[in-house]
């Protein structure tokens, strides 16, 4: 410092011109009351020293943690497994020769003028009955398969049943003498037919058809080995060309021998392993389920009889989608 600056700073005694730079300074400038007092509030706000910078980190991780959470997806409820579906085998087991019979087991009303009866429930199973009479009864109900239209009018001939009869081994000779397949009509009409003549319940034969054909003549299954509405299988029954093209022998065919296993006729299941239990008359559904298994309770017939059941209960032929 030169010496004016000395002695002008002794005059002035130093501190004016520390007033005088402040003031020249808008830096320096005083802080208004109220900015002042912002400023100590905001400050004021803020945590001090280390102990206020660990509270503010703290609560940014517990901020940071809870905002990470929240973009967690919630856990959807799990939805149960869909039960896998039972396959049904239809006839896996290789055929048998059946013993031949003399004549049916059980003639019921059929040609001897008794007032016919009819079963009240679909498992009850009542006296067979001839053609006339059966026909008798059907109750009228209008097509609801129009594609079976040609098949239900076709009967089949003299020459076609003589050779079914001759050839055919899954039942006894006195149901082969029976089924004849001699009605014409719709559908349901049919299938009243053929379950009146073997003394079958309409609604048990009406859910049996719903499950193998929903209906259907043209219906082919098992790999092409099983035709027409009650799916009979060449490999097993008998003639494809009858069970693709007439419905009334289909129903007639499939009606007379659920009754030859449910009369006691069919002996020889009782000389081959597989059954889950040993053959006797009188077992309607077992009857039923032999149709799909080929032995006598097993669980193929059991899961077959539950198709049937659930059909029948529901009644699926009145239905709209049907």
């Amino acid at each position: 410092m030169n010496r004016w600056l000395r002695s002008s700073w002794i005059r002035t005694g130093g501190l004016g011109l520390v007033a005088l730079a402040i003031a020249a300074s808008p830096a320096l400038a005083p802080v208004p009351q109220a900015a002042f007092g912002a400023t100590l509030e905001h400050r004021a706000a803020k945590p001090a020293g280390r102990a206020g910078r660990t509270a503010m980190a703290a609560k940014k991780h517990h901020a940071a943690k809870k905002k990470k959470h929240s973009k967690l997806p919630k856990p959807k409820p799990k939805k149960p497994k869909p039960k896998p579906s039972v396959g049904i085998p239809k006839d896996p087991v290789a055929p048998v020769t059946r013993p031949a019979s003399t004549g049916a087991s059980q003639p019921g009303a059929a040609g001897t003028g008794r007032a016919p009866a009819t079963s009240t429930s679909p498992t009850e199973v009542v006296g067979e009955l001839s053609d006339g009479q059966a026909a008798g009864l059907v109750t009228g109900v209008g097509e609801t398969r129009t594609d079976n239209a040609t098949d239900n009018q076709t009967v089949p001939t003299a020459a076609q049943l003589a050779a079914f009869r001759s050839g055919d081994q899954s039942m006894p000779a006195g149901y082969l003498a029976r089924i004849d397949g001699a009605y014409r009509g719709t559908t349901d009409e049919i299938i009243q037919w053929a379950a009146y003549k073997w003394g079958l319940d309409p609604q048990l034969m009406r859910a049996v058809a719903a499950v193998e054909s929903w209906w259907h003549m043209s219906t082919v299954g098992d790999g092409g080995n099983a035709f027409g509405l009650y799916q009979l299988d060449a490999r097993y029954h008998c003639c494809e060309a009858l069970a693709q093209t007439s419905t009334a022998f289909a129903a007639d065919y499939y009606g007379g021998i659920v009754r030859s296993y449910y009369d006691g006729a069919q002996t020889w299941l009782n000389t081959v392993s597989g059954n889950g239990k040993p053959y006797a008359a009188g077992d309607l559904w077992d009857s039923v389920g032999y149709w799909a298994s080929g032995r006598w309770d097993t669980p193929a017939t059991a899961s077959y009889d539950a198709q049937v059941q659930s059909d029948l209960s529901q009644q699926v032929w009145l239905g709209q989608w049907f």
